[in-house]
């Protein structure tokens, strides 16, 4: 049987974390982020009792000039994503 309807909440905490670790590895590739942090309730291990909604990133940049390129980044890794 599918994970998703056997546990959604999994399914849910499976589908953030990836889609943090996709956006992730996006912002690294630019030359303005030195560090990704992922933080909050998707960043620790499943917990059945923990309901997952949303993900928190933490992005250290080297200039503020760049927050537009940072959120292109953004939509085209979860497009992607998406699309998959």
């Amino acid at each position: 049987m599918n994970a998703e309807i056997e546990n959604p909440n999994l399914a849910s905490w499976t589908a953030l974390r990836t889609a943090a670790e996709s956006v992730a590895q996006d912002f690294g590739k630019l030359p303005e982020v030195k560090k990704v942090a992922l933080i909050g309730p998707i960043a620790s291990p499943y917990d059945d009792q923990q309901r997952y909604q949303d993900v928190d990133l933490t992005v250290t940049v080297s200039t503020l000039k760049n927050l537009d390129r940072l959120q292109a980044c953004r939509v085209s890794a979860l497009e992607r994503l998406m699309a998959e």
